[in-house]
């Protein structure tokens, strides 16, 4: 940003990359809330210059945004940017403090969250194909100023940083100076908290993991959802407090921010009162919580898909659904065709309509004499409704013969030497 953290870390961090051999860029989020912005980025690009590294700078909009959840779009901001740059093993250095760690535990205090929340700032996490490492935690802002003194170094004032319109700005200005009036390592003791609920943190995760051992079903090959579903009685036995842990240890890699605890308690709630074929769901951002069929999924398409275009297979090779990470086979079986089973002739290798359900379409099982509807089918399996229109379907001379959660329909596939077929899902490769 140009401003004394961020230019203490970039004068330490291009001694260690020389030093190192260690190939170092800066980077720049330009808001655009300030009138002197471009002045801001024009002096960082000129601090780069002089140190000899590449600085990558973006101008993002941030209009609209209230004085409220102007810091919230403005990290939302800045985070997508870094997460769109970082690949694999690089790591992005940022320069958060241990005065930064006080107030954010504050801050996470006053909203009332959990150990998760007042664990605060991680010391190292990931994003995106990357980490953020952030060397300067356990360092004062005072051992910063001094650094900046000592080493002649420039930085820029943001007068935002002076409005207490922002809640940061308050607890810096006003809260935290008091506090440190009565309790002068006031700064190092919240930062120790916060260290003790990371520590506690930890605990929480290992017992969670062992949970979700208890809980979690195998899926089907093909409908990998965001997360393997959870069993809803095995769910149910666990006290409510470790039902909270087991779902905020699932979710806290997909989700942005933590689930408000008022709406975590109210699905919980749900969940406890569900008859064994309830329905119910909650939406949280990209992923969903859906109970089904004694089950608790989640997934990111909690509706039924559109269907796709259909697409002509030819048998002599799997066909992949990258998709999905799975390939469909065609597998020749042992032994005689099934007695009493209508008949279609086919020869390997012909080319058979892989489609998915549209609607109105009729099937017809094996040992039966009449025709059913695939969407009544679904419903008497008890089919996940988001799976329904997802679910590949294969043809041959306008019959369907095989659906990819179901198995083989009538009729049964046999070519000219009395070998009948089928169809297998296996994962890809």
């Amino acid at each position: 940003s140009g401003g004394i953290d961020s230019q203490v870390l970039l004068h330490v961090a291009s001694q260690w990359a020389l030093q190192e051999g260690v190939q170092l860029t800066a980077l720049h989020l330009n808001h655009g809330l300030s009138p002197n912005a471009d002045e801001w980025q024009n002096l960082c690009q000129q601090q780069c210059e002089a140190l000899g590294l590449t600085l990558l700078h973006r101008r993002v909009d941030l209009g609209g945004a209230t004085a409220s959840g102007l810091e919230q779009r403005a990290r939302e901001a800045r985070y997508s940017w870094f997460e769109s740059l970082l690949e694999t093993k690089d790591v992005l250095l940022m320069a958060h403090h241990r005065d930064d760690q006080a107030e954010t535990l504050l801050l996470r205090a006053l909203r009332g969250s959990g150990t998760r929340g007042l664990s605060a700032i991680p010391f190292s996490r990931a994003l995106g194909k990357g980490r953020i490492v952030r060397p300067f935690l356990n360092r004062s802002k005072a051992d910063i100023g001094a650094y900046a003194s000592q080493n002649g170094l420039t930085w820029i004032e943001d007068e935002s940083n002076l409005s207490l319109k922002f809640d940061r700005n308050y607890v810096r200005h006003q809260l935290m100076p008091r506090l440190i009036e009565r309790w002068p390592q006031a700064s190092r003791q919240l930062a120790r908290s916060a260290q003790n609920c990371r520590d506690d943190l930890s605990l929480l995760d290992d017992l969670a993991a062992v949970d979700v051992g208890l809980c979690q079903i195998e899926q089907k090959p093909l409908f990998r959802e965001v997360l393997s579903p959870l069993d809803l009685l095995a769910f149910r036995a666990l006290s409510p407090a470790r039902q909270r842990n087991v779902l905020q240890y699932l979710l806290r890699p997909l989700l942005t921010y933590p689930v408000p605890s008022e709406q975590m308690n109210e699905w919980l709630r749900q969940v406890g009162d569900a008859e064994s074929g309830a329905q119910g769901e909650l939406n949280l951002e990209d992923v969903s919580l859906v109970l089904h069929d004694g089950q608790v999924h989640f997934t990111s398409r909690p509706d039924s898909e559109p269907a796709g275009a259909s697409l002509e297979w030819l048998t002599t090779s799997p066909l992949v659904m990258a998709q999905y990470g799975s390939e469909i086979r065609l597998v020749q079986q042992s032994g005689p065709p099934p007695a009493n089973v209508k008949t279609l002739a086919f020869e390997p290798g012909e080319a058979v309509c892989v489609h998915w359900r549209q609607g109105g379409e009729r099937v017809q099982l094996r040992g039966e004499t009449f025709s059913r509807s695939l969407k009544k089918l679904f419903q008497e399996k008890r089919v996940a409704p988001w799976l329904r229109g997802t679910t590949p379907l294969i043809s041959v001379d306008g019959y369907i013969v095989w659906s990819a959660l179901l198995g083989d329909f009538s009729p049964c596939l046999i070519d000219s030497k009395g070998q009948y077929y089928s169809f297998k899902l296996s994962l890809e490769g």
